[in-house]
């Protein structure tokens, strides 16, 4: 589902520019409804893959920047965007912040879509998987990622009052 047209239309934003550097976060796929609605997906099969850190050298300061103040407007404070945000989570923070964004930006400038949707796609018993800790039901994404959030100082009810949903599918029987 990745639009690369939308994508480049994203990037090319004057905003984008001071809030994020060169290269914005890579979505696993982006997509417009008729209604001019903006999905953005992030796909993950297994509990490791929430728990990253930041590996930006060139732009770092901007992204750490850019992090806390979007945390600040969730009553973030910056230990826990240092430890958290920029930490042990980094992946999701920035999905997260830059969705906010996105959609902040909405009111201010002249765009093209009239609301913007980021949504984790969390793909349940996936066999393709080598790994130990595949998500394998619905209450353990729940769990899984209230723990995260509760670490980050977010609620799942906070993110889907900001247009940010958790959607489970198991693959267990796919193909």
């Amino acid at each position: 589902i990745a639009d690369t047209e939308q994508l480049s239309k994203i990037r090319c934003q004057s905003w984008v520019k001071t809030f994020w550097p060169q290269q914005s976060p890579v979505w696993d796929g982006i997509a417009v409804s008729n209604e001019r609605d903006l999905f953005l997906f992030e796909g993950k099969s297994h509990k490791s893959e929430t728990r990253t850190s930041t590996k930006a050298h060139n732009g770092e300061h901007l992204i750490n920047q850019s992090l806390s103040m979007v945390a600040s407007k969730f009553g973030v404070t910056y230990p826990n965007v240092k430890k958290n945000w920029e930490g042990k989570y980094y992946q999701l923070a920035n999905r997260i912040a830059f969705a906010w964004k996105m959609k902040e930006m909405l009111s201010i400038t002249s765009a093209k879509y009239n609301n913007v949707y980021m949504i984790f796609l969390n793909f349940m018993n996936d066999s393709t998987m080598d790994v130990h800790d595949l998500f394998l039901s619905s209450k353990d994404c729940q769990i899984h990622y209230e723990t995260i959030l509760k670490e980050m100082d977010l609620s799942i009810n906070t993110l889907t009052e900001n247009n940010i949903f958790f959607l489970n599918i198991d693959v267990s029987n796919w193909k």
